[in-house]
C-alpha cells in the first residue's frame, strides 16, 4: 500500500523496485520514478534483512529515499502491471528525494489533526435540508436504498440546485447518494456523484473510493487502481481506520483484474505462437516418405505443446501459505489481529465471533479474549500485502467484494 507517500513497491530486499505511482501524488510530486530501486529509506541502507514497509510507516509525516536507476531495460512483465510500457534506465548515480505524506503540513508548520468526514461536526443546515438527511441516513440503514438516495437527493435540491449549504456539505450529500447507488449497483450513477463530490472537495477519501469502486465495476481498472490509490494515499492519518480495509480490498480486486486481462493477452500470445510453430513444422521439408513425415510431424506438434505447457506452468499460480488464511474464515486475512493467547484472526471476523459467540478464543475456547485485546499483527499484516501484491489471483472477491 502507498502509505500516504503515493507510490508502491514490489520485491523483497535487498531490492524493492518502485511499480506503482499514484498521478499528482506526494512521491510523483517529489520526482519518483517507476522501476527505480529504493536503496536507502531515512539513511537506513536496504538489506536482505530490512523491514522496508515498518521503516514507511515509521517515518511520519516525509521520508527520505535514496534511489537508484538500474542499467537495464524493465518491462511491464517484470513487475505484474499493465499500462507501465517499457523502460530503459541508464546507470545514473543514485539521488535524494523527499516525500511528504498528504495531509503534511509545510516545514516549521503546524499539524492540524484531520477527522473523517463523517465524524466532523456537521455544518447546521436549513431545515428542510436537515430532515431530508435525517430521512435518507435512516432510509439507508433500514435497507432502502433507492428512497435514501431521493431523500439526500432533496436535501441538496429542495433549495433550488444546493444553494445555500458548502461544497463541504455537497460533498457528504453526494457521496452518501453514490453509497445508495452503489448498494444498488447502479455503477454509472456512482461514478458521476463520486466526480461531483471531488469537484467540491478533493480530499474526500469516501469520494475517491467510492469512484475506484465505480470505475473496477465498469472494466476501467488502471483508472479504478489510481483512484483507489489516491483514496489509499489520503486516509494515511490513523483517523480513517475504518476505510482502509475496504480501500485495500477494492486496490486488491483491481490488482487481480489487471492480472486476469495480462493473462487472456499471454494465453492469446501462446496461441499465436503455438499455430507460428505448427504451420514451421508442416512446411519443413519431409524426410523419407509420407508415413515417417507424419510421424515427424506429429512429434514437433508434442514438443511444441509440451514447451509452451512448460512456460505456463512456470509462471502459474503459487500456492496460498496457509499462515496467511484465517481459521474462522479460511480465506487470506486483510487485517490479521492477535490475541492474548497468540492465535491471529482477520479482525472483521474475530469481532464477529466475540460478538455473536462470546468473548472466547475459537482455537483455544478456554482463552478469554475481548475486542480491545486485539492486537494488530504487523508483520504477517506485511507479509500478506506483499504477497497478494506478487499473486494477485488469490484475492477473494466473493469474501470481499
Amino acid at each position: 500500500m502507498s502509505l500516504g507517500l503515493g507510490f508502491e513497491y514490489q520485491g523483497l530486499p535487498p531490492q524493492p523496485v518502485i511499480t506503482v505511482i499514484e498521478p499528482g501524488g506526494p512521491a510523483d510530486r517529489a520526482g519518483v520514478r517507476l522501476g527505480e530501486i529504493i536503496v536507502e529509506v531515512d539513511s537506513q541502507r536496504i538489506t536482505g534483512l530490512t523491514d522496508v514497509r515498518q521503516l514507511l510507516v515509521n517515518s511520519n509525516p516525509e521520508v527520505t529515499l535514496v534511489l537508484q536507476q538500474p542499467g537495464q531495460s524493465l518491462t511491464s512483465g517484470l513487475f505484474g502491471f499493465a499500462g507501465m510500457g517499457s523502460l530503459r534506465l541508464g546507470g545514473e548515480a543514485p539521488r535524494r528525494v523527499t516525500i511528504r505524506r498528504s495531509g503534511a503540513p509545510a516545514a516549521g508548520g503546524a499539524r492540524r489533526a484531520r477527522q473523517p468526514e463523517e465524524a466532523r461536526a456537521e455544518e447546521a443546515l436549513p431545515a428542510a435540508a436537515q430532515a431530508a438527511r435525517e430521512r435518507g441516513r435512516e432510509l439507508f440503514k433500514a435497507g432502502d436504498w433507492l428512497s435514501a438516495a431521493e431523500a439526500f437527493t432533496e436535501a441538496m435540491e429542495g433549495l433550488g440546485g444546493g444553494r445555500g449549504l458548502s461544497d463541504k456539505v455537497l460533498s457528504q450529500l453526494l457521496t452518501n447518494r453514490a453509497l445508495c447507488f452503489q448498494k444498488l449497483e447502479v455503477w454509472d450513477k456512482v461514478e458521476d456523484d463520486a466526480r461531483k463530490a471531488m469537484d467540491k472537495n478533493g480530499s474526500s477519501v469516501k469520494a475517491h473510493y467510492l469512484l475506484g469502486k465505480a470505475l473496477l465495476e465498469i472494466g476501467r481498472v488502471e483508472d479504478a487502481r489510481a483512484a483507489l490509490l489516491k483514496s489509499m494515499s489520503l486516509s494515511s492519518s490513523p483517523e480513517f481506520k475504518s476505510y482502509r480495509r475496504s480501500i485495500d480490498a477494492a486496490l486488491f480486486m483491481a490488482r487481480k483484474r489487471i492480472w486476469e486481462k495480462e493473462q487472456i493477452a499471454i494465453d492469446r500470445a501462446d496461441e499465436a505462437l503455438r499455430e507460428d510453430l505448427l504451420r514451421v513444422a508442416e512446411d519443413m521439408d519431409d524426410q523419407g516418405g509420407d508415413g515417417a513425415r507424419g510421424e515427424l510431424l506429429e512429434a514437433r506438434t508434442c514438443a511444441i505443446t509440451r514447451l509452451l505447457s512448460k512456460a505456463r506452468v512456470q509462471r502459474s499460480t503459487a500456492d496460498v501459505p496457509k499462515g496467511i488464511l484465517c481459521p474462522l474464515s479460511h480465506r487470506i486475512m486483510l487485517d490479521p489481529v492477535s490475541t492474548p493467547s497468540g492465535s491471529t484472526y482477520d479482525r472483521d471476523f474475530i469481532e464477529t465471533h466475540i460478538k455473536t459467540k462470546g468473548p472466547t478464543d475459537p482455537i483455544n475456547p478456554s482463552e478469554k479474549v475481548s475486542l480491545e485485546k486485539l492486537v494488530p499483527n504487523l508483520s504477517l499484516k506485511h507479509y500478506i500485502d506483499d504477497f497478494l501484491e506478487a499473486n494477485p489471483w488469490a484475492f477473494d472477491e466473493d469474501t470481499y467484494g
